[in-house]
């Protein structure tokens, strides 16, 4: 399985914590927030199906 990943790389503008966001993001809601995107970008990952299942969180059955 691979997947493309969007990364955003943030820091925060009043305690200047370092922080990495993964996946989807609202600017809106980061600046609400106090957060400053640094850095913005894409990478990909792979993992088989079976690394996939023993990371992954079971929703349903």
């Amino acid at each position: 399985m691979i997947r493309t990943i969007l990364i955003t790389e943030c820091e925060h503008a009043v305690t200047h914590e370092k922080k990495t966001f993964y996946g989807r993001y609202d600017p809106v809601t980061l600046a609400r927030g106090y957060w400053k995107v640094v850095n913005t970008y894409s990478q990909k990952y792979s993992m088989t199906d079976e690394e996939f299942v023993k990371h992954a969180k079971v929703k349903e059955k």
